[in-house]
């Protein structure tokens, strides 16, 4: 049932205001940004939840939909050394904000997180915080 609720509230996280966002790695050469939103990391089994945010210097285009960024829930097994994408939106703004042009709230498949890779610093990131975070 928990997990019914946070599947209909993730469509509205989705278009929630980006705020807070801090810049992880800036790639000049493919016109990326990398963006965390640092909060709450809770610890739960092992795994952990973080918003990230990439941003494109030029305008990307897939199903026939052109974007500027992608605001995704991610999800990741700190023992495991895996994610998932919980759910994800396409902006046509660089900041992710305004009305998103396409969102999808089911989780993707596991897989494993590749050393030195932006995926491995999302993990580094939101597996530290969560570490540290006092349990509630």
């Amino acid at each position: 049932m928990k997990k019914i609720f946070l599947l209909l509230l993730l469509p509205l996280q989705l278009q929630a205001s980006s705020e807070n966002w801090v810049l992880m790695h800036n790639d000049i050469n493919q016109k990326k940004s990398f963006y965390v939103q640092l909060g709450d990391f809770q610890l739960v089994e092992g795994k952990t939840r973080m918003w990230v945010m990439e941003s494109y210097g030029v305008t990307e285009s897939t199903m026939n939909l052109d974007y500027r960024s992608i605001k995704s829930l991610i999800q990741l097994d700190c023992n495991k050394n895996t994610m998932r994408i919980m759910g994800y939106a396409l902006y046509e703004t660089s900041d992710a904000t305004g009305q998103s042009i396409f969102s999808k709230s089911s989780a993707l498949e596991w897989e494993d997180i590749k050393v030195n890779s932006v995926n491995s610093e999302y993990r580094d990131i939101a597996c530290q915080e969560a570490v540290a975070s006092p349990p509630r």
